[in-house]
């Protein structure tokens, strides 16, 4: 099954679908103005999702470009100021180190391993020296758990497109090439809702994941430095 119809869909009807990455995205752009040192940035987003975090770049005054594979996001984000590049992870088309940051969240994962390799190799060539490449995969997913089938072709696929499974041990070696790597399991805190009983709720589950991360869902968040 090729995976761009599944993008076809989330893209259009089921962009709702999206939303509750707010949480992870809105984290993922805390850690940029983290470790942001310039009054101005150029920052690549790889996977448009519902465009969330490009309106919060926008809003801080960033440089921010699109990459994805989804030629309908293009008149989308171009409406709102973000510069949409067509194209895949494994062959970005833009020049070698253009970027200050590249966040590529829930990406990795539905990478075929031939894809994968290459990925490392486009992330590697378009960051700046001492640029940062921020993002997240599912916590050691068990894919199989996933596997759905086509009525209509008896076809079985992950029902999220994923191919890969990945650990901490498994990031480590995959940015080996980097000089800074920084790994860390968590859960994501729903920032919309303020009160003592979300927070304590969160505080729970971030003890959990420390405890037992196969409890319950959770993200390997990672931050790379070239």
């Amino acid at each position: 099954m090729k995976q761009n119809k599944i993008w076809e869909y989330f893209q259009g009807e089921g962009i709702d679908n999206f939303n509750s990455a707010k949480y992870r995205l809105y984290f993922l752009f805390s850690q940029v103005k983290k470790y942001n040192n310039k009054s101005n940035i150029s920052i690549l987003n790889i996977g448009v999702g519902s465009g969330y975090f490009e309106e919060l770049c926008i809003e801080a005054g960033w440089d921010i470009h699109s990459l994805d594979i989804d030629k309908n996001v293009k008149d989308r984000l171009n409406k709102k100021g973000v510069k949409v590049h067509i194209g895949t992870i494994g062959l970005i088309p833009l020049d070698d180190n253009y970027f200050d940051f590249i966040i590529c969240s829930e990406v990795l994962e539905h990478l075929s391993d031939d894809q994968l390799k290459n990925a490392l190799h486009e992330l590697y060539r378009v960051i700046k020296p001492n640029g940062y490449i921020i993002g997240t995969v599912p916590n050691n997913e068990d894919t199989s758990q996933s596997i759905t089938i086509c009525p209509s072709c008896n076809h079985k696929f992950h029902r999220w497109g994923h191919h890969q499974s990945f650990t901490k041990i498994d990031l480590n070696k995959l940015f080996s090439k980097f000089s800074d790597v920084k790994i860390k399991i968590r859960v994501f805190k729903d920032f919309t809702k303020i009160s003592v009983l979300h927070y304590l709720k969160y505080l729970i589950r971030s003890f959990i994941v420390k405890i037992d991360p196969s409890f319950i869902y959770s993200n390997i968040f990672f931050i790379v430095k070239k």
